[in-house]
């Protein structure tokens, strides 16, 4: 590592093993016609130009962003301002999530083309009465793809400051406005002065950078994350709730930020799931294809008609939103993975199974899938 990464305190860690909001995405293929079949309303779809519009900071008033993904894709990489409203849980978090204002401009994304979540919370919001309703379908690939700027949210931050791999945290804010404290092991890159301090930030280009500054009213973080990626690097993201809602929830600041600064105290990190549990590898999971073992079961999660115009020879179909009702008719002596289109609907059958039967061995397959009609299937990684 660049000597520069480590004279500041403590240097926080991120696993590089999975870096959510690597700039890797590639271009997602255009949407097909079965896939518009399920669409909410073509008249609604919007793009990434309309999209940037609304995800900036600082937070515009008059549109919610909702990300309909599962709840554990979210912290590691969303869209900036978006809520995290999975669409499980749509009917019970809806009526305290959304605007009072049903005239509100609500926009819904997800995976990109294949993901049917976003749709799916759309229609249950135009539903409650929202007269203006959109739908991002391109989604967080598409974002990514496109240049847009990931989010993650305080937790995720937490989990990366304690991971053993390293990443520099970025203070946006002027000199003159951190004396209340900044998160410990960051160092202050002032906005006004990143061109000249740029020499601050690591040698190597894919280290992840996290920028931060005075929360969703401050716009600073954004700026300096565009000058970073200007400059090459690879693994940039932003933490939009900023100081003020770190300090908030986790309490924890650090008061001392000069480069021979001692090392400042981490709090201690959540328990949750590391970001990739539960997933199969792709290679993994087309050599369970190959050999369709016994002792396997794959569980296609999508909708019934969608399974009927293709899916895997040998496999069961359980449309995720019934996965409740049928949870003990599965075998506890087989490895059970799921499957959807990309991973979205699959990922919330793992974690239902994880939550109400922990005896049962499964995994999931987080990735686009293209099944054919004569049962093939088309895996690429997000």
């Amino acid at each position: 590592m660049n000597a520069k990464t480590t004279i500041f305190g403590v240097l926080t860690a991120v696993a590089l093993a999975f870096t959510p909001f690597a700039a890797t995405a590639g271009e997602q293929p255009p949407p097909t016609a079965e896939m518009k079949a399920f669409w909410y309303d073509e008249e609604h779809i919007v793009d990434f130009a309309y999209m940037s519009e609304y995800a900036v900071l600082p937070k515009r008033e008059d549109v919610t962003i909702v990300d309909s993904r599962p709840a554990k894709m979210f912290g590691p990489g969303h869209i900036p301002t978006a809520i995290a409203l999975p669409d499980s849980k749509f009917a019970e978090l809806a009526p305290t999530m959304l605007p009072e204002d049903k005239d509100q401009l609500l926009i819904f994304y997800c995976g990109g083309y294949h993901c049917k979540l976003s749709h799916n919370s759309a229609r249950s919001a135009a539903e409650m009465g929202y007269t203006n309703v959109k739908v991002y379908a391109a989604g967080m690939p598409d974002w990514k793809f496109q240049g847009g700027r990931p989010a993650i949210d305080t937790v995720y931050l937490q989990q990366l400051m304690a991971a053993p791999e390293p990443v520099m945290v970025i203070d946006s804010r002027p000199a003159n406005k951190i004396g209340g404290g900044v998160i410990p092991g960051a160092i202050n890159i002032p906005d006004s002065q990143f061109d000249a301090l740029a020499g601050l930030l690591p040698a190597d280009k894919d280290i992840p950078l996290v920028f931060y500054c005075g929360g969703f009213i401050c716009k600073l973080s954004d700026k300096s994350a565009v000058k970073a990626m200007a400059l090459g690097y690879t693994n940039v993201s932003t933490y939009p709730p900023g100081f003020p809602a770190w300090k908030k929830e986790v309490a924890v600041v650090a008061m001392n930020v000069a480069p021979d600064g001692e090392a400042a105290t981490i709090a201690a990190v959540p328990e949750m799931a590391a970001p990739g549990e539960g997933t199969i590898p792709i290679d993994e999971f087309k050599a369970i294809l190959a050999e369709m073992p016994d002792d396997v079961m794959i569980v296609d999660v999508r909708d019934t008609d969608e399974y009927a115009r293709g899916a895997i020879p040998g496999t069961t179909n359980i449309p995720v939103g019934d996965l409740e009702d049928q949870l003990f008719d599965l075998p506890d002596d087989k490895r059970i993975v799921f499957v959807c289109t990309s991973g979205g609907r699959s990922g919330e059958a793992y974690d239902l199974v994880k939550l109400l039967r922990e005896d049962l061995n499964v995994a999931y397959v987080d990735a686009v899938m293209q099944f054919s009609a004569d049962g093939s299937v088309e895996i690429t990684a997000h």
